[in-house]
């Protein structure tokens, strides 16, 4: 349509030329196939040149896919290699209080990592340390059975017989829980009792019938040690905060199991009845889908929590992961970096 425009105005100047117009008519003439040319025409778009080096746009993202079949690549989760800027100042609070509960004894060991679930932003701090994940590991057993039920449609409704409680194998300092002996339980309501209560008699009974191959591949699918099985046997197995929270991104990704299993998973564990973690002192108007884990080993103690808090303006993931002598104090701490986090996080940090 420009091209046409062009071509239009320099036929009017050759015709003019040709029929020897008076020089005030052909400017008139002229002027006003202007005016034709510039309203009734399109013009051709700005093109606004921009500095690569000014975009927030990571040069690099890493992607963690699915390679289990030949034509597709699930994607699990995207990953900015570097940490947001935006955030350093999150970091340096929760890294001032970390001091002054060390100094106070509080602590011994904390590792945090926070990561904004809608642009990915994100920081870790002391992502070096390892701790034995102890009751966290039952989200492993959550995902494991409910991706067991994929090939296996009536699993979830399996009734298994619960006789009596288990040896005192696997001890609990933070209880909440009790199946009654000697009755029948679906499933599905293990699933429950096991999340929901952090039951170690439902993990047991769920432990045996979980498929080894499965409960293996979610950690070598994410690029982590695979765990033992048993759950008396794991105290020995270690994981850094960040790994662990990566079972928690594919559940809110959903790119791991099914999108109705993965919002099961997610209900389940925003029905926890511990809230003496990172829920402590708060007293937010969303839900929150977490799990803790502790464990007590002479005179060390370790306290863990790891939430989705599906805030309103954008959901956040927070990890912590504790070391230090007495369950009460490291629920101190765990509340503490919540709570600087959820401030910041309100203001829009």
């Amino acid at each position: 349509m420009f091209s046409t425009a062009l071509k239009l105005k320099g036929r009017f100047v050759n015709f003019a030329f040709r029929k020897n117009i008076p020089l005030n008519a052909a400017i008139l003439l002229m002027i006003a196939t202007g005016l034709v040319v510039y309203f009734f025409f399109p013009r051709l778009p700005k093109v606004v040149m921009t500095d690569s080096k000014k975009s927030d746009c990571p040069e690099k993202m890493d992607e963690l896919r699915l390679k289990d079949y030949k034509l597709t690549q699930p994607l699990l989760f995207v990953d900015i290699p570097n940490e947001n800027s935006e955030l350093i100042s999150i970091k340096n609070e929760i890294n001032e209080m970390i001091l002054r509960d060390k100094s106070s004894n509080l602590v011994r060991d904390v590792s945090v990592y926070y990561r904004r679930l809608n642009d990915g932003a994100w920081f870790l701090i002391n992502g070096a340390k390892t701790y034995t994940p102890a009751s966290l590991m039952k989200v492993a057993f959550l995902i494991s059975i409910l991706k067991q039920s994929e090939t296996d449609p009536g699993l979830l409704n399996k009734k298994i017989y619960f006789d009596k409680h288990f040896q005192n194998d696997y001890h609990q300092n933070i209880k909440n829980f009790g199946l009654e002996q000697k009755r029948n339980y679906s499933v599905k309501e293990l699933l429950s009792d096991m999340i929901v209560h952090s039951d170690n008699d439902a993990l047991i009974l769920i432990s045996q019938l979980t498929d080894q191959k499965v409960f293996s591949k979610i950690f070598t699918d994410l690029g982590v040690a695979s765990p033992p099985m048993d759950p008396t046997k794991g105290a020995d197995y270690v994981i850094a905060v960040n790994d662990f929270c990566k079972l928690f991104r594919i559940l809110y990704n959903s790119g791991y199991l099914t999108d109705a299993h993965s919002e099961f998973a997610l209900e389940l564990l925003s029905a926890s009845t511990y809230k003496d973690g990172l829920l402590k002192n708060l007293e937010p108007a969303f839900p929150v889908s977490h799990k803790f884990g502790e464990r007590v080993s002479g005179n060390t103690a370790q306290l863990h929590e790891i939430g989705i808090f599906y805030s309103e303006s954008e959901p956040y993931l927070l990890g912590v992961m504790s070391e230090g002598r007495d369950l009460k104090n490291l629920s101190t701490v765990l509340s503490q970096v919540s709570e600087i986090v959820y401030r910041n996080h309100r203001k829009g940090n």
